[in-house]
């Protein structure tokens, strides 16, 4: 006589392979759980390494102004220089010469992205880094995603109607304002600087529109995290964006650093 097994022990064991309803709501609902716990982690990760690379945009020019000053009697570069043309080019302190930009991807390896912050991918754009064909053989202006203080010796000029003013008085010093020269004593001892620019009205600049951008670290449109700073002696800080200060005005741009 053949065994023949019985239904219902059959259907309980085919019943134990499976998952009920609930037990998959339930492991939905921990793996969204775990997920809204980690994905604001993964996103100050993503954030602080976006930071770390900022930074060694700063230190990298830092750099190649001391590798510069060290073949030019200790003379920083001037930025906003063109000797093909004999003038300055620009008129903000996140302007370059498109002949400074190309002196220093040919001598010192400065590539394009480390003009530019990885936290502010909006001003890395081909209108801002390329000048126009018709305009290359006059020389153009570079705009550049951080501030440059050091060479440009118009910066030792305050106010009589130059194109950028102090927020407030000027310092009260006889000490030269920004760096010219590697072995000065400058009232500020900067010469790079993330970019933090409010508009003339007070305003900080939006994300959704690329050409009014103006923090490098403006995370909740608000208040910038902070700024990196690259020092005359050849470091880089952290200033908190508690510690910002308004120092420049510029044709109705408010500058921070």
């Amino acid at each position: 006589m053949r065994y023949r097994p019985d239904s219902n022990c059959r259907g309980a064991e085919n019943r134990s392979k499976g998952f009920t309803l609930i037990e998959l709501l339930v492991v939905i609902a921990i793996i969204a759980l775990l997920m809204s716990i980690l994905m604001p982690a993964l996103g100050n990760v993503r954030r602080m390494a976006k930071e770390v690379i900022c930074g060694t945009n700063v230190r990298h020019l830092v750099t190649s102004f001391h590798l510069y000053a060290d073949d030019h009697d200790d003379r920083l570069p001037d930025m906003s220089y063109n000797p093909e043309t004999g003038r300055h080019e620009n008129q903000f302190i996140y302007w370059i010469s498109s002949y400074a930009r190309d002196m220093m991807r040919s001598r010192y390896n400065m590539q394009r992205e480390m003009l530019y912050s990885p936290t502010n991918p909006h001003w890395d754009r081909d209108d801002f880094y390329l000048p126009p064909d018709s305009d290359i053989e006059r020389g153009w202006s570079v705009v550049i995603g951080y501030f440059v203080f050091g060479g440009d010796e118009r910066l030792q000029r305050t106010g009589q109607g130059h194109w950028w003013s102090f927020a407030g008085d000027a310092p009260d010093t006889t000490r030269p304002l920004f760096p010219v020269y590697l072995y000065e004593d400058p009232y500020f001892d900067f010469i790079w600087t993330d970019m933090n620019r409010q508009l003339g009205d007070g305003e900080w600049v939006t994300s959704w529109d690329a050409q009014r951008w103006g923090s490098n670290h403006l995370y909740d449109l608000n208040w910038p995290a902070g700024s990196h700073v690259g020092h005359l002696h050849g470091g880089v800080s952290w200033t908190e964006g508690e510690d910002l200060d308004h120092r420049f005005n510029a044709r109705g741009a408010r500058l921070f650093w």
